[in-house]
């Protein structure tokens, strides 16, 4: 594939591995990564083969530790200032254990919930549920990253064939 570097000092960069200019100086690890990843896109024939790529393959954009919703709730009670999470909970009609709950990430956003929270905050209800999916999406992946794989016994020792 062609590449066309938009500025000068970024081909500097990538054929020197260094920019002429200070203002354009990066540490080595981060210009060893440019260089590979242009190295990368130079090797690739066509789009697809781009998704090869680690960094484009959603397996490596797992977050080690995933944000629940309830922690942008605890945010922006605390942007509210002078509003209790007693309050709060009171206004979206529901008990303060429940919301302390969904704060701390033990429970998940239901429609109801998101609908108070959108009256509320003025964060659009589907954007609660798609943070709460992705929430949901990325502890799964990383249970089944973690999870540990057991080898059938048939695929323990090769099957040896003989031919007379």
């Amino acid at each position: 594939m062609k590449i066309i570097f938009e500025k000068g000092y970024l081909e500097e960069l990538y054929t020197t591995g260094k920019a002429k200019s200070k203002k354009y100086s990066f540490p080595p690890e981060v210009v060893r990564k440019y260089i590979e990843t242009v190295d990368k896109l130079r090797a690739a024939n066509r789009i697809e083969d781009l998704f090869i790529i680690r960094s484009l393959h959603y397996e490596h954009n797992i977050p080690k530790y995933p944000t629940h919703p309830g922690t942008l709730i605890k945010d922006e009670l605390i942007e509210m200032g002078d509003t209790t999470q007693k309050e709060l909970a009171s206004s979206l009609g529901v008990t303060p254990s429940y919301l302390s709950e969904v704060i701390n990430g033990k429970r998940a956003i239901n429609a109801s919930l998101a609908l108070g929270l959108e009256e509320i905050f003025g964060i659009s209800a589907e954007y609660w549920f798609r943070f709460q999916v992705q929430y949901d999406l990325d502890m799964l992946r990383i249970a089944r990253i973690n999870k540990p794989r057991v080898r059938e016994p048939d695929q323990l020792s090769p099957k040896k064939e003989f031919i007379v």
